[in-house]
């Protein structure tokens, strides 16, 4: 199905299952974008991930929710399992979040601890 756009909601990027039932999509926040997902119907959503600002990382969430909710049967929990947010933000800073939700999708993150650069090297 197309991305659509509900006005209401100010969501964008809408897509939403083969039965009407399960939906994504995107909303503008203050600092960034969230990715977040509903049944139609429900009153407010069943996910709702901080994205950030860099629009590249708003499309590896958004395909990621999508990954995951195609596991799903639409039982009426296909939400089942996955974090509601990330308890930091944006996502990619949470890896506790980031491996949920990559195992959830079918992909696996394996997170390799690395030195701290030296100082001169770091970022101002």
């Amino acid at each position: 199905m197309v991305p659509g756009l509900n006005k209401e909601l100010q969501y964008f990027n809408i897509t939403t299952s083969e039965d009407g039932r399960v939906n994504v999509g995107c909303f503008r926040v203050l600092f960034g974008f969230r990715v977040v997902g509903w049944m139609t119907g429900d009153c407010g959503n069943k996910i709702d991930w901080c994205a950030g600002d860099d629009w590249g990382n708003v499309e590896r969430l958004y395909a990621l929710a999508i990954a995951c909710l195609e596991g799903q049967e639409e039982d009426g929990t296909p939400f089942r399992g996955l974090p509601f947010c990330s308890s930091v933000k944006p996502f990619y800073q949470d890896v506790d979040f980031t491996s949920t939700v990559l195992a959830m999708a079918g992909l696996r993150l394996d997170v390799v601890p690395l030195p701290k650069p030296p100082v001169e090297l770091a970022m101002a």
